[in-house]
């Protein structure tokens, strides 16, 4: 099995939870969105976001 990063986004601004779900595999929950990166690194996870939000 691949090696998984799970994640939880929690922000006020409806477009960065949708920019989170256009990258990753999500479920939205209220104003946070959990979700599963196939990246096993945390750090290259966390670039990946930052670049897109």
């Amino acid at each position: 099995l691949p090696s998984l990063t799970r994640g939880v986004f929690y922000g006020p601004g409806k477009k960065m939870i949708e920019k989170i779900l256009e990258n990753f595999v999500g479920e939205q929950k209220g104003d946070g969105v959990l979700f599963v990166a196939e990246e096993p690194d945390l750090q290259r996870v966390k670039d990946e976001i930052i670049s897109f939000i």
